[in-house]
């Protein structure tokens, strides 16, 4: 028990420094699942250079899609795994 403590007190402020972190931006988002937020997603997404690969750009269609279905959570799913491939991320 005390090794697992141990690692995780060693694992736990690497994860809270990583550069991807949230709170390593500077910047909080609080979001909701809302079709609203599927529609800032995809503008975020259109600013980015690598939006126009076709992984990220066929994911962010589908995520759309979902989100204008009523599947919200789904689609915002789909929006975030081509955020983060068109940014490099993935």
């Amino acid at each position: 028990m005390r090794s697992i403590l141990a690692l995780f007190s060693l694992v736990v402020p690497l994860l809270a420094s990583s550069e991807h972190a949230p709170a390593a931006s500077g910047a909080v988002r609080i979001t909701t699942i809302t079709p609203e937020y599927c529609a800032t997603l995809y503008e975020r997404l259109a600013g980015l250079p690598g939006a126009e690969a076709e992984a990220p750009r066929v994911m962010a269609e589908e995520g759309r899609r979902l989100c204008a279905e009523g599947q919200v959570r789904v689609g915002i799913a789909w929006l975030r795994r081509a955020l983060r491939i068109a940014s490099g991320l993935e």
